[in-house]
C-alpha cells in the first residue's frame, strides 16, 4: 500500500477516473471506486489537495521510474493547498 497526493486536474465520469497533478509535468490516473469517485467529484474544490490510498498499476513490458496509474483503495484526507 502507498499514499500519493495531488490536485484535480480531468475527470473521466464514465471509467471512475481522476487524473492528479503530483508536481510539475507529473500526472496519474487514479482508478476509484463509486463512492470515492463522488466524493471527488462533487465534494472538493479547485485546488485542494487530495491524498489516495492504493497501489500503483505496473503494465507488463513497461519500463517506468514515475506511476502513471494507480488504484485508488481509499481517500485518506482533503487538504486544502492554501
Amino acid at each position: 500500500m502507498q499514499e500519493i497526493k495531488g490536485t484535480i486536474t480531468k475527470l473521466y465520469p464514465n471509467r471512475l477516473i481522476a487524473e492528479i497533478k503530483i508536481s510539475p509535468a507529473y500526472y496519474t490516473k487514479v482508478f476509484l471506486n463509486e463512492n470515492d469517485f463522488d466524493v471527488v467529484r462533487y465534494k472538493t474544490k479547485t485546488g485542494q489537495i487530495i491524498k489516495f490510498t492504493g497501489r500503483p498499476i505496473y503494465r507488463l513490458g513497461q519500463k517506468t521510474s514515475k506511476i502513471s496509474e494507480f488504484e485508488g483503495i481509499s481517500i485518506v484526507e482533503i487538504e486544502n493547498e492554501y
